[in-house]
């Protein structure tokens, strides 16, 4: 043995330790009038499923009302009633006078009347205030953006700041059907005009973005060249692709199959069919959803 000797060198043991991650949940509401009752049975059967309040959520025109009182913090059931109280159906080109109603009147005399019937868009406001009161974004309990367009310079504008119920006035200001909503220096219309499921401004901010589509169909064509069907038509299209755009960046998309009710009636019937097919189409899709936000596991490697 020589003069010294050396001990073998102490390895550390190396364990593991595994950890989960919740997922950051966002919503992007779609626009579409009196379609958006669809919205709220798709978030009836996110609560009865257990899913947790979204993180962030987007919404355009009817998807920023529903959006906005979600992310304030009401249940399905109180967004529910309010729409019907206040017909949500009313808010688009098809449901101001009722179809049959417009279409006749359009037909009589469109120059003088058509812009008789365009209604102040603070009507938007005070309604939303009457069911949230003087709410700003800051007092949501889920992040929440919204969108418009400026007529000014013809691009869209997020709104994310101030006061919730004009934001949403902006977004759902149908061109002809509300007047613009004047904010600072812009002149604000319906956000559809250009982005009608925000998905895209709330893409960076969760793991998880789940959009909910109101047209599955797409485009219905005009049944004939009279005005009413000529502008309808014109809006859908318009819409249709301002919708679709967003679809490859959503990680689930919900879209119930609503066209074949036609349009929202005043009905509460009518109102109901929207909203359960919307509950249906959520429930479909809720293993997939349920799959996607389960917890990221992480193993991270401890020297002892």
């Amino acid at each position: 043995m020589g003069l010294f000797s050396f001990a073998k060198k102490k390895q550390p043991k190396i364990s593991t330790v595994t950890t989960e991650k919740k997922k950051t949940f966002g919503i992007a509401f779609a626009g579409g009038g009196g379609r958006g009752y669809a919205h709220i049975g798709a978030l009836k059967a996110l609560e009865e499923n257990n899913i947790p309040r979204a993180n962030v959520v987007s919404g355009t025109s009817v998807g920023s009302i529903i959006g906005s009182a979600y992310a304030l913090g009401y249940r399905a059931d109180e967004i529910y009633e309010y729409a019907k109280e206040v017909s949500i159906e009313s808010f688009s080109y098809r449901g101001l006078l009722g179809v049959d109603k417009l279409s006749k009147l359009l037909d009589k005399d469109v120059r003088s009347r058509f812009f008789n019937i365009t209604r102040d868009s603070e009507t938007i406001e005070k309604i939303m205030t009457n069911f949230y009161g003087k709410k700003a974004f800051c007092n949501t309990l889920s992040e929440f953006y919204t969108n418009a367009v400026d007529l000014y310079t013809g691009k869209e504008v997020i709104l994310d700041s101030g006061s919730i119920a004009k934001a949403c006035r902006a977004s759902s200001s149908v061109p002809g059907v509300f007047t613009p909503t004047k904010i600072g220096d812009m002149l604000l219309v319906d956000g559809g005009v250009l982005n009608n499921m925000p998905a895209d401004i709330i893409r960076d901010k969760c793991d998880v973005l789940m959009g909910l589509d109101l047209y599955h169909d797409a485009y219905t064509p005009a049944k004939n060249d009279n005005t009413f069907e000529v502008l309808t038509s014109t809006v859908e299209i318009l819409i249709g692709n301002a919708r679709i755009k967003n679809h490859p960046i959503c990680d689930i998309l919900v879209e119930p199959e609503l066209d074949k009710f036609g349009a929202v009636q005043f009905d509460d019937d009518s109102k109901k069919r929207f909203y359960e097919e919307g509950y249906n189409a959520m429930n479909e899709m809720m293993p997939a959803l349920k799959e996607l936000l389960k917890p990221e596991l992480i193993i991270t490697e401890v020297k002892k």
